[in-house]
């Protein structure tokens, strides 16, 4: 199964896989630039499910992902196929498997709008699923996430901040269509080739800035005497 909506099946997908996983982090991430021990205060700006009070159906639904990460290119997914075509290239070379949570968020402070992806087996992203189905909503809240370590120790809390009765002040036009500018929906038949493409330009581009760093050393030669 690749996009999944609703927390009934979301819940399913979580009980079916072991705990723990990894996390993508971009350009529009909220944590992107978050340093240690620093916190962003935000509302959700989607809901998990469209049974809660909160739903509003112009800014959509947050979105759990089945998805095949690549083993070096850490950034590079591929969303599982399998379901609906049989096969799923990630799979069929033994790239790890993961369930990934992708929801839009708004700065409280800023009102810049962001959105998370996080693994729903572990960390920050079981966190916000765990709250929206004890909750029963998300966006109803202001919240805090706070960071805590660096590198493989880094780790990310959510704690609630207050309740609101203020409604939510989102474009929806401004938001992230995931499926539209985020994901990685190939499919199946393209899948091998769509890899070997970014693979071929992450390999161009390193051997491009091992040139350059090798130039810069041999500038450096020529400035001792």
């Amino acid at each position: 199964m690749g996009v999944v909506t609703g927390l009934a099946n979301i819940q399913k997908q979580i009980d079916s896989r072991p705990q723990g996983g990894g996390e993508r982090v971009d350009d529009r991430e909220l944590t992107r630039n978050l340093k240690p021990g620093k916190d962003r205060t935000i509302r959700f700006a989607q809901e998990l499910d469209e049974t809660s009070p909160y739903y509003r159906e112009d800014l959509g639904l947050g979105l759990v992902v089945s998805e095949h990460v690549h083993p070096d290119i850490w950034w590079l997914r591929l969303v599982d196929t399998f379901d609906d075509e049989g096969g799923s290239w990630g799979a069929d070379n033994g790239w790890r498997s993961n369930l990934t949570l992708y929801i839009n968020v708004v700065d409280v402070n800023t009102g810049e709008v962001f959105f998370l992806s996080r693994s729903v087996l572990g960390g920050l992203g079981q966190q916000i699923v765990e709250n929206a189905g004890d909750r029963g909503s998300l966006t109803d809240s202001v919240w805090k996430i706070k960071k805590k370590g660096e590198g493989m120790k880094t780790r990310y809390n959510l704690s609630l901040v207050s309740i609101t009765e203020e409604a939510l002040d989102v474009d929806p036009d401004d938001l992230i269509d995931f499926e539209k500018s985020v994901l990685n929906q190939v499919p199946y038949g393209k899948q091998g080739e769509f890899v070997r493409q970014i693979e071929e330009r992450v390999a161009n581009k390193q051997a491009q800035s091992e040139s350059e760093d090798a130039s810069e050393d041999d500038d450096d030669d020529d400035d001792v005497w």
